[in-house]
This record gives C-alpha cells, structure tokens and sequence, in this order.
C-alpha cells in the first residue's frame, strides 16, 4: 500500500511486518472450540498475545500481537524462531489443554501506520480516488462498516461513523501521533 499511495504522491509513514500465528491441538478432554472457548488476549506483556478458538480448522490459532520483524513485503518468508518460542511459551503458561507444540506456523502480513490507527480517506486532488491503509492487522473485523465508509467518501454520502481519527491530516503533526497501545 506504501507504494501505491507514494505513486499518488501521498506520504504517509506505513510499516510492513511480517506476524507469526500458530496452531496448537487439543491434549486433554477440555474443548477449546467456538462456543465453548472464548477469544482472548492477555495484556500482561507489551505487546500482547492472542488466541481465536478453533473455527473449521484443527487447533487453536494463537499470535503474539505486533512483534513481527519489518519487512518489504515481497521478502521471502522465514520463520521468527523467536517469536514463535514466545507464543509456545504462552501457550504452555495459559492453556494447560493444548499442546505446546503447533500443529502448523504460518504469517501473515500487517500494514501498520504510525499510531496504528486505520487510515480512511479521499486524495486531494483527485475526487475519485479513496483509500484505506495501515490496518494493522484487524481491519478484517470491520469490513461491511469500512465498504460503507469508502462509498460513502467516494459518493460524498453522509459517512456512517465519524472518520476524522482515520483522516492524513493527523499525520501532518507527527508530535501529536501517538501509538495507540491496545489490540
């Protein structure tokens, strides 16, 4: 999105990393499947960890929020030894049923901007272009609500949510963009 958006001449700080998730298997009699296990994420760690019950998919999927290394996204992909030694270890300290070995590993990436807030807006010059950018890896959540955001700045609709958080003007005070700490 880094590139797209510079080709627009629109700057704006996007970061590329590249996360880790895992899944682990089910070793004793307590269910850990959608319904039974909750979603979770245990903030007693700077960056925090996270788990989603299993959903049409063998095992627990669990991460380790915002600690993937910075990468260009055509990068080849290797795995973080240590980052996964990290969610092994929340596993075998939170989740006494599962196995602290994954059954499988896999990456993904996330576009993180500055504050880690999503960016939602029209360009300046050109009134039929809108973008979306830096979801940081939950974008996905809000899907139907973001498709009506950008056709509504697209159509110059009233907006079903306020957008002025999401807006680039932000980024033109870069003293004023703070991290936002929580998943």
């Amino acid at each position: 999105m880094g590139r797209w958006l510079e080709s627009l001449d629109i700057d704006v700080p996007l970061v590329v990393t590249r996360e880790l998730l895992a899944y682990f298997s089910q070793t004793g009699s307590c269910e850990h499947k959608m319904g039974v296990m909750p979603n979770c994420i245990d903030y007693h760690t700077a960056d925090p960890f996270y788990c989603v019950p299993q959903v049409r998919v063998h095992g627990v999927k669990a991460g380790h929020h915002r600690t993937g290394r910075t990468v260009d996204p055509d990068d080849p992909v290797e795995v973080d030894t240590e980052n996964l030694s990290a969610v092994k270890n929340f596993i075998s300290r939170r989740f006494p049923y599962l196995s602290p070995e994954p059954i499988s590993v896999h990456h993904c990436l996330y576009t993180n901007s500055a504050d880690y807030h999503f960016i939602l807006d029209r360009h300046s010059h050109f009134d039929n272009v809108v973008f979306a950018a830096g979801f940081s890896g939950h974008g996905f959540k809000f899907g139907p609500v973001l498709g009506e955001v950008l056709a509504g700045l697209l159509l110059n609709e009233e907006l079903p949510v306020d957008t002025s958080l999401f807006s680039l003007e932000r980024f033109q005070h870069s003293e004023a963009v703070k991290p936002r700490i929580i998943a």
